[in-house]
């Protein structure tokens, strides 16, 4: 994967959870309609959770993680998919974790 250059003051215009917990942000290129974005979830819906992600341009839902086994696999998420299909470069996943400190 590769890493996205994003500081926490970006990622408080990035758009998606806005829980005070510690977040992740993606950036996915949709398959519809091909328009790339950026969007943040929370750590802990990503790891235990179903993350969802709306593409901002055709309104198509992505999964992102699939932990509980509600679309399919369980414990299914998307570095795990790109890394078994030889894809990294089609979606990028920040390393660094953002906490948004507005909503503490």
């Amino acid at each position: 994967m590769k890493e996205l250059n994003i500081t926490e003051e970006e990622s408080k215009n990035i758009p998606g959870s806005k829980t005070s917990d510690e977040k992740i942000i993606i950036q996915f290129t949709c398959k519809v309609c091909d328009v790339t974005s950026l969007k943040k979830f929370s750590k802990n819906s990503y790891e235990h959770g179903v993350v969802l992600v709306r593409c901002p341009s055709c309104q198509n839902l992505h999964v992102i993680a699939d932990r509980l086994g509600y679309f399919g696999e369980k414990d299914w998420d998307i570095e795990t998919y790109i890394q078994e299909q030889q894809r990294k470069d089609d979606v990028e996943i920040s390393e660094t974790i953002t906490q948004d400190k507005n909503n503490q």
